[in-house]
């Protein structure tokens, strides 16, 4: 294709919502069932030891999107109002620089899917996308339901991609509530001795790995395996056995201060392009997934 002549590989940022840094297979958890995230460590090179800039998610997400901090994040706001004026609830990623829109200076086309808190897929700078709207509630993003009904709309756009390179961001709200898996799911964790709400949440995050297989399968299909970087990392981490709300917090996870809500694992896969089987313990931030992405 026109982008592995130019050296350009296409990019998929998948991104677990609310995935505690230990809780998958290939990090020895005892319990947690991610056949697909495994095969996608084993392919690539592992970072253990990696941290979102906080604990939950909008500001980490925020993260991933710009390579700001949330603080800066909100500086740039207040510069933008002070030089222009006021600035529509949730639009100020139309004024940042975003992952899609600088590769975009490449040639890149972009996709957004899944949970998305800043304006709409054009004010982050995608091409296309499911967030169409910008939601008035303060706790929803459109297109959340990403994953949970299916990836056709991933598959949609890698209809229309041609030749182009593409960068896509996929952010299924998994393991993150509700814990509504079906029992194919559930039963895996039955008889183990374990509580109702940690085996509702393993059974999301079973859940979401299914989702990154089809994913991977969806591109595998269509030849673009090998000319694709796969990034995995979650938004916050999770206190697994914590009956806390998604939305409340958790005593040393989610929107805590301690490690367990702001680590992550990280994963980055391109066959032939990365070293496969590497695990490194360097800690790293995800501050830094922005520039190096670049």
């Amino acid at each position: 294709t026109a982008s592995w002549a130019q050296g350009l590989p296409n990019i998929v940022v998948f991104i677990g919502d609310d995935h505690g840094w230990d809780q998958a297979g290939f990090m020895d958890h005892p319990y947690a069932l991610t056949p697909n995230l495994d095969a996608l460590a084993a392919s690539g090179t592992v970072f253990t030891n990696a941290h979102n800039t906080a604990s939950v998610c909008r500001p980490s997400l925020r993260t991933f999107l710009s390579g700001l901090h949330s603080s800066q994040w909100d500086l740039r706001r207040q510069a933008i109002v002070e030089a222009s004026g006021p600035v529509a609830f949730r639009r100020e990623s139309a004024h940042v620089r975003t992952l899609p829109r600088e590769l975009s200076r490449r040639g890149y086309v972009s996709f957004e899917g899944g949970k998305f808190w800043e304006g709409t897929y054009l004010d982050g700078g995608f091409t296309a996308g499911m967030a169409e709207t910008v939601p008035s509630n303060f706790y929803s993003s459109v297109g959340d339901d990403f994953g949970r009904v299916g990836i056709d709309a991933f598959r949609n756009f890698l209809d229309t991609t041609g030749d182009d390179p593409f960068v896509v961001w996929l952010a299924p709200m998994l393991p993150h509530s509700p814990f509504n898996a079906a029992v194919d799911y559930t039963s895996q964790f039955q008889g183990l001795g374990l509580s109702n709400v940690t085996i509702q949440y393993l059974a999301n995050v079973l859940w979401m790995d299914d989702v990154l297989g089809e994913v991977q399968e969806e591109l595998e299909s269509r030849g673009l395996h090998e000319n694709t970087l796969v990034v995995y990392a979650s938004d916050n981490g999770w206190e697994l056995g914590s009956p806390g709300a998604a939305l409340g917090g958790q005593s040393r996870g989610k929107t805590s201060i301690y490690e367990q809500g702001f680590r992550t694992s990280l994963i980055f896969s391109q066959p032939g392009a990365l070293p496969a089987g590497v695990v490194r313990d360097d800690l790293v931030s995800i501050v830094d997934l922005f520039p190096t992405l670049l």
